[in-house]
């Protein structure tokens, strides 16, 4: 019983480490051999890649995690998320082209490239996800392998040819299409690009306010960083810039992890809710761990070894790292508590408290760094999250008390999920 969770959990964590490190892969390497100024349109292109595929993911995958876990093998909901995700990414398409002809002045080939890619790049994360939902994550680790892989050979080449930024991003982007029919082949469906209303249908009650909490926090996150640099000055965001790099580790952990908490409570819910508490408990525990020590490790770092992965950002960002490990530590806990609350498919719940929660997002760092600095915008940072997690903790007993009172109405027959959705 308890094999099958670690193994499904075991596939995702090393999904997302494939993940994370061929996009630091693609960075570095972009770093390395273009200009400053191609850099920086790089830096702005990958920027809007990464918010459209999170806008793709909690509106188009994301509702395949909470409905499909452990509950369905219908190839069909792969087909309509990835065709749902496909017009999404043409709609961003068409967005990326005026948008780069008023910031640039001119149509920018770099941003053709990326247009012209997005809709399949698109695809390759809702099946991606979906596999995921489906209980094949072997299969999403086997098709980022072959995109990481794929990517990074065709840079290689292209740059020791002395190509520059356009081919580069074609190449990347082409490794991705090709990842994306892979994946169609693993899944065995063909996009449906008309299944956009049938999926408003079905999953609209998920995918709006999953949408809009995603745009909010985003934008929130955002905000805090300008706040930051307004009250303090650049050199503090780069402070926690270089202290929040130090503890990437621990954020692709909760990355995967809040994926995991969300597939196997809903796992639990399906087949025995009483497992519920117990798989939050062991989901968010272990990650809470990970957290802490992998901090324990950053904090003992001699300061010759910090110079060489920070430079010299190392001595301030020394100072932030006791504040930005106690926010990755109550932000696992709180993660974890989230995930169950997405399986419970308590929505309004939910989309109440991530929205407010993003809302104020900026207002801890601005307050903390007025009062001292980089430090005390990591230390504004922490006290936010506390307090979101203690409000996450008393809105979950209080869903789960009730969901329990609702079962007690029926004895003898538990309350199905499908209903329980409706209840939320």
């Amino acid at each position: 019983m308890i094999k099958a969770p670690l193994r499904r959990s075991g596939w995702v964590l090393a999904d997302y480490g494939v993940s994370a490190a061929t996009n630091m892969l693609l960075t570095v390497m972009v770093a390395r051999n273009v200009t400053r100024a191609e850099f920086g349109v790089f830096a702005v292109l990958y920027g809007y890649y990464v918010l459209v595929v999170e806008l793709s993911r909690a509106t188009f995958s994301e509702p395949l995690l909470v409905r499909v876990s452990g509950a369905s093998r219908d190839r069909r909901n792969l087909a309509d998320s990835a065709g749902a995700a496909a017009v999404f990414g043409a709609v961003a398409a068409t967005v990326l082209i005026p948008l780069s002809i008023m910031v640039r002045g001119g149509l920018d080939p770099a941003a053709v490239v990326l247009a012209l890619a997005l809709p399949g790049l698109l695809v390759q994360d809702a099946l991606r996800v979906g596999f995921i939902a489906h209980g094949q994550a072997a299969r999403s680790l086997a098709n980022d392998l072959f995109w990481g892989a794929s990517q990074a050979v065709a840079l290689v080449l292209l740059f020791t040819a002395g190509a520059g930024l356009v081919w580069a991003l074609a190449m990347w982007a082409g490794a991705g299409l090709a990842a994306a029919v892979l994946g169609m082949a693993q899944a065995g469906v063909v996009p449906r690009c008309t299944a956009v209303r049938g999926w408003w249908r079905d999953y609209g009650r998920l995918s709006r306010p999953y949408a809009v909490e995603v745009a909010v926090i985003a934008t929130a996150a955002y905000a805090g960083t300008l706040a930051v640099s307004v009250v303090a000055g650049v050199a503090a965001v780069g402070a926690l810039r270089a202290g929040n790099t130090l503890l990437g580790p621990v954020g692709l952990v909760c990355a995967a992890g809040r994926t995991i908490a969300i597939s196997e409570c809903r796992r639990a819910i399906a087949h025995s809710p009483s497992r519920l508490v117990p798989t939050m408990l062991v989901i968010g525990g272990s990650l809470a761990t990970v957290a802490v020590c992998w901090g324990l490790v950053m904090l003992s770092l001699p300061p010759s070894l910090g110079d060489r992965l920070v430079g010299s950002s190392w001595t301030t960002a020394r100072v932030v790292l006791p504040p930005l490990v106690a926010v990755q530590f109550v932000s696992t806990i709180a993660m974890t508590m989230g995930g169950a609350m997405r399986a419970l498919e308590a929505v309004r719940e939910q989309f109440t408290l991530r929205v407010l929660g993003g809302a104020l997002a900026f207002l801890g760092p601005a307050v903390g760094a007025a009062w001292y600095g980089a430090f005390g915008a990591a230390v504004g940072l922490a006290t936010l999250n506390a307090l979101g997690c203690v409000l996450t903790f008393l809105v979950f007993v209080r869903i789960l008390a009730r969901r329990r009172a609702e079962n007690l109405h029926s004895p003898g027959s538990p309350v199905p999920v499908a209903e329980q959705a409706e209840v939320s």
